[in-house]
């Protein structure tokens, strides 16, 4: 139930995201603390979605003082991206 509602909320903002919601890199953040790779992989999709801006908003999550964060946004970034910098951080891990 708690990974359907948080798919729901995930929709929910996708449709805020098609309306230029400003706020939405911070709530989409505490998405990629969620240790279920379904429900992290599909809230970085949908930033990834809203823009070029939105990758470097995950570059900035790689350095992020939580482990979990900065691990999802590596695996992120290096899946959409071959980010250089996303691969150092999962060598590092």
């Amino acid at each position: 139930p708690e990974t359907a509602d948080m798919f729901t909320r995930l929709d929910l903002y996708s449709m805020a995201a098609s309306c230029e919601y400003q706020n939405l890199p911070p709530i989409l953040k505490s998405f990629l603390k969620d240790h279920t790779w379904g429900v992290s992989g599909k809230a970085a999709s949908l930033m990834i979605q809203e823009g070029y801006e939105t990758l470097e908003v995950l570059r900035d999550l790689l350095s992020d003082s939580s482990e979990t964060i900065s691990l999802q946004a590596a695996f992120i970034l290096a899946f959409y991206s071959q980010d250089s910098q996303a691969l150092t951080v999962l060598l590092q891990h």
